[in-house]
């Protein structure tokens, strides 16, 4: 994610997203989220992610890293996770942690 975001832009990034977790969702799976060039959003852009995050917690979503930069990335975060039902979620500085932290849970991250 990055630059400025809109309502309309989340629904895109939320349908994309989904698009792709249907073809790993009958098995655990996790999203990584880099944040860290992303200069917010509008008020209203952020309620796609809790639809996308309530269906992720319904189809075998495990767990969620997210890279940020900004301690308001963090805030925006902690709220959308809200939607979550059973899903582990962390926060971080940089890739390398998030992929070690995702390999921790069980989730390859090399491509396979």
């Amino acid at each position: 994610m990055y630059d400025q975001w809109n309502y309309e832009t989340s629904v895109r990034c939320c349908h994309e997203a989904k698009t792709k977790a249907l073809l790993i969702c009958d098995r655990p799976w996790a999203f990584l989220i880099d944040l860290s060039k992303w200069e917010l959003g509008t008020p209203d852009c952020y309620a796609p992610f809790e639809d996308v995050n309530r269906w992720a917690s319904k189809n075998n979503q495990i767990c969620e890293a997210s890279i940020i930069k900004l301690a308001i990335h963090q805030n925006i975060i902690e709220q959308t996770d809200l939607a979550f039902n059973g899903v582990k979620t962390k926060i971080f500085y940089n890739e390398q942690e998030a992929l070690f932290w995702l390999e921790s849970q069980g989730i390859s991250t090399n491509g396979e």
